[in-house]
């Protein structure tokens, strides 16, 4: 497997978290800790988390347009916007904001932590053993 079919790999596994979570209600419990939560309410907290997923998989290099381009940042939030209903026209705004919080990468770390201690749950690993 390439490292462009284990990331796409990785950013599908990433979204179907995702979509779980909604279909949930949004959070769950997970080993006693909270799961990333998307916020699907209109407002600056759904708006920033669309923003900070535009911009982590734009880094990422995973998805490509129909004529195998790969999405830029401004095409992705556009994107996330048209699908949550939220349109994201100060998206470079945004991510300005993004880009000056002290650790912009958290909320992939989050979800990292949570495919892991999820794909551990189903595997049966206790404490990564």
């Amino acid at each position: 497997m390439t490292a462009v079919e284990k990331n796409r790999e990785l950013a599908l596994g990433f979204a179907s978290v995702l979509l779980e979570q909604l279909e949930n209600g949004g959070e769950e419990e997970a080993g006693g800790t909270h799961a990333v939560r998307l916020e699907v309410r209109k407002g600056v907290t759904l708006k920033m988390t669309l923003v900070r997923l535009a911009y982590g998989l734009e880094k990422a290099h995973v998805f490509c347009g129909e004529d195998g381009h790969l999405l830029s940042y401004n095409e992705l939030s556009d994107a996330f916007g048209r699908m949550f209903g939220v349109p994201l026209k100060n998206a470079s705004r945004l991510k300005q904001e993004l880009l000056g919080q002290e650790d912009p990468a958290a909320f992939f770390r989050k979800i990292v932590e949570s495919i892991d201690r999820e794909t551990d749950r189903r595997l049966g690993v206790k404490d990564g053993k």
